[in-house]
């Protein structure tokens, strides 16, 4: 019988899938309230292997149609766009731990975690930094609006979530738009409830807030806050609650750039406030004639532009150990992995030799691979261990050596297969702990969720049978069929017709059935 999947806490590194349709599912990277974005591996013929970005919705979200519908919507719009300065959309689906999209893999980071080290640091993004960034940003929104359907037919297309979380920078000094999830279009499928304000409070456009109709210009107003706030290297609207926030941005213009950093150049100033002006009809019709004026205020200040290896160079002390981490982490999963799969072919290798040798063991007694969970459980040296099933239960505080050689001993032959038993099966047990401790310290970026309620676990390991009395016959069970028996035969002075055939005995003692033939009697 075939049960389905439970509901996964997707933002927990510990229970996540191992894969996703074609995609192999490797480390989160990101979490919100919708969906957890994770470092994926797309696997083709011929060896054939590129990094992806994946995004999974949480597993409640499966059950609404209309985030359904808004999802797919922006796989299928975002899917059209092909800009260097828009993260590419490459694939869709639906699996029963969600529905999730596939990215292309910005090797970086987004420019709100850029901002918060650079405040940790006490250091500000550089002038020139910051108009590459925003020119980057302001093409890639510029592409997006200009978005025509098939028949050249304008599709009118918003993002009305233009902020520093969704600009990915990457390490080769590329700055990319992402996330068109609550985008707007003409030919959108799921459509938005009457008067549903959507998109973060503090970047959002007055007409916006208020709830009347918008076009194109909200992004502009945002891309004004974005820029507003890489240049300033603080927040526009921070420590208020979303009510004064909201009436701020309906009834107040937002300060000028050198009220807060006095040595930006005047005409950078003036660009950014005629985006951030109250009346959207002053605002610039598009964001590439806002990406026009900063360029053209950049060269009356003659400041420069940064080129692409500028941006990298900054960006590797910051970002460059955690990319390393991350490239690290990845591949001690793949080959954590990989040591489990070869564990797993090492359990199918051994147990038809039980039936070779005659011990055959009962299928009451554990798997290998459950011996090495258990074992696991019972090692003192994990508190918290993730199963093959991926749950997490509490560590034991037994002894976990003598549980090996017991149940070892229980189910395998003797010498050499025993012996491979005991190494496989802690091998196994290293291959858990290994991915236990990998994640244990949480995920890339991913916040680590509140801990969740120890769960019995779904695996038991049979304790040995106890040993026959004196005067007793032991249970056995015939080398030709691994079932148990249900009572202990009577003695017999000889063994089955078999064995007399192949040890050249003559005939089998009569039994008043069929003598066996021997299946390695050549024609």
């Amino acid at each position: 019988m075939t049960h389905p999947p439970q509901p996964l806490r997707t933002s927990d590194p510990a229970l996540f899938p191992e894969r996703l349709g074609r995609y192999e599912v490797l480390l989160p990277v990101a979490s919100g309230g919708m969906a957890t974005v994770y470092l994926a591996r797309s696997v083709g013929a011929g060896g054939f292997e590129r990094d992806v970005a994946l995004k999974l919705t949480h597993f409640h979200l499966r059950e609404d149609p209309d985030f359904v519908a808004s999802l797919m919507d922006e796989a299928r719009l975002a899917g059209r766009i092909h800009h260097p300065n828009v993260v590419s959309v490459l694939d869709a689906g639906e699996d029963p731990h969600g529905v999730f999209i596939v990215m292309e893999y910005v090797e970086g980071d987004s420019l709100a975690t850029l901002q918060r080290a650079l405040d940790k640091r006490g250091q500000a993004m550089p002038l020139a930094v910051g108009l590459r960034v925003m020119d980057d940003l302001l093409l890639g929104l510029h592409a997006a609006h200009e978005l025509v359907d098939e028949d050249g037919a304008p599709l009118y297309l918003i993002h009305r979530d233009v902020t520093p979380h969704n600009v990915l920078l990457g390490i080769d000094g590329v700055a990319k738009l992402a996330d068109f999830g609550i985008a707007k279009a003409a030919s959108r499928l799921g459509n938005t409830a009457t008067g549903l304000v959507k998109g973060k409070i503090a970047y959002m456009a007055p007409e916006q807030a208020q709830g009347h109709g918008i076009d194109r210009r909200v992004d502009v107003w945002a891309a004004g806050v974005v820029a507003w706030e890489t240049f300033t290297g603080t927040r526009l609207y921070e420590g208020q609650s979303d009510a004064a926030t909201l009436l701020k941005i309906v009834r107040e213009s937002p300060l000028g750039l050198r009220a807060i950093k006095p040595e930006v150049p005047a005409a950078i100033e003036a660009a950014v406030a005629r985006a951030l002006s109250l009346d959207m009809s002053a605002r610039y019709p598009t964001a590439a004639a806002f990406a026009e004026a900063l360029a053209a205020a950049a060269r009356s200040a003659g400041v420069a532009r940064a080129e692409r290896q500028d941006v990298t160079q900054f960006l590797e002390p910051l970002l460059g150990d955690r990319l390393a981490r991350r490239r690290e982490k990845a591949r001690e999963v793949r080959s954590l992995r990989q040591r489990m799969g070869e564990l797993t072919a090492l359990d199918q290798t051994l147990r038809p030799s039980q039936t070779d040798l005659g011990r055959a063991a009962a299928p009451s007694q554990p798997r290998l691979e459950t011996l090495a969970t258990a074992t696991v459980q019972e090692s003192p040296a994990t508190a918290t261990v993730t199963e093959l099933d991926g749950s997490v239960g509490e560590g034991h505080t037994q002894t976990g050596t003598a549980g090996i050689s017991t149940m070892a001993r229980s189910i395998m032959p003797p010498r050499r297969g025993r012996l491979l038993a005991i190494a496989g099966v802690a091998g196994a047990g290293l291959v858990v702990v290994g991915l236990a401790a990998l994640f244990s310290g949480g995920g890339d970026e991913a916040p680590a969720p509140a801990a969740a309620p120890p769960r019995p676990s779904s695996i038991t390991a049979t304790p040995p049978a106890p040993a026959p009395k004196a005067g007793e016959p032991a249970p056995s069970a015939s080398p030709l069929d691994p079932s148990p028996v249900t009572s202990a035969p009577k003695a017999k002075p000889k063994g089955p017709a078999l064995i007399y055939k192949a040890a050249g005995r003559g005939p089998a003692p009569s039994t008043g059935q069929k003598p066996l033939e021997n299946p390695y009697k050549k024609p």
